[in-house]
């Protein structure tokens, strides 16, 4: 039997502006992201229904319905969500410490551990790209793009110090610093793999950063 719980309105501003959704309208709204997340994983975007995202929220497909407005806002939820955990573990990561090799590494823990945090999104970023529009692209494109300047930037400046070898470009060691990461969410089992931080000190001893 399906659970159909009163569902929260969005009330306006006092001057009569946009909504506001309320911390339990956000809270259900990220259970319903998380849960299209493991369906898409599982089934993909265009098999994946409401209808099976609403039973294992036990919750009515109407009900979703007013949390979401459509399927293809699920995948564009989860797409900014991926693009946002690359912005704050880029941003956390930077200012968290005071030598280039201390922030590399703790932009590489932060990232790893969004992507351990999250595998369903990040697996069904990755899978599902060809069903983002056009202004999705875009929005996923320059947040990537931010993420990887700034992490070869890093890169750069061990290079130039004599940390990191200099024989290949700092861009193709930021790819292959930050694909470690980002493959983790194929492969990791919590009962299996060391954590995430550990999995991230990993990654930067194989390029040898100190």
């Amino acid at each position: 039997m399906q659970h159909n719980p009163q569902v929260p309105s969005k009330s306006t501003n006092a001057n009569g502006s946009d909504p506001v959704e309320s911390a339990s309208f956000l809270d259900t709204k990220r259970r319903i992201i998380a849960s299209a997340a493991r369906v898409f994983n599982r089934r993909g975007f265009t098999a994946g229904t409401t209808k099976e995202i609403a039973a294992e929220l036990q919750m009515s497909q109407p009900a979703v319905y007013h949390y979401i407005g459509s399927k293809n806002f699920l995948l564009e939820e989860i797409a900014l969500q991926v693009t946002n955990d690359l912005a704050s573990s880029l941003d956390e990561g930077l200012k968290d410490a005071d030598s280039s090799a201390t922030r590399l590494r703790s932009v590489v823990r932060r990232f790893s551990e969004a992507v351990l945090q999250n595998q369903n999104e990040f697996a069904v970023f990755w899978k599902e790209r060809h069903s983002f529009t056009p202004e999705l692209q875009s929005k996923v494109i320059e947040g990537e793009r931010r993420f990887m300047t700034k992490v070869s930037e890093l890169i750069a400046e061990l290079q130039n110090d004599g940390v990191l070898p200099r024989n290949v470009s700092s861009a193709i060691l930021a790819e292959a610093i930050v694909g470690m990461p980002c493959w983790s969410y194929h492969w990791y089992r919590s009962s299996k793999h060391p954590d995430a931080r550990t999995l991230a000190d990993v990654y930067c001893d194989l390029i040898g950063l100190p």
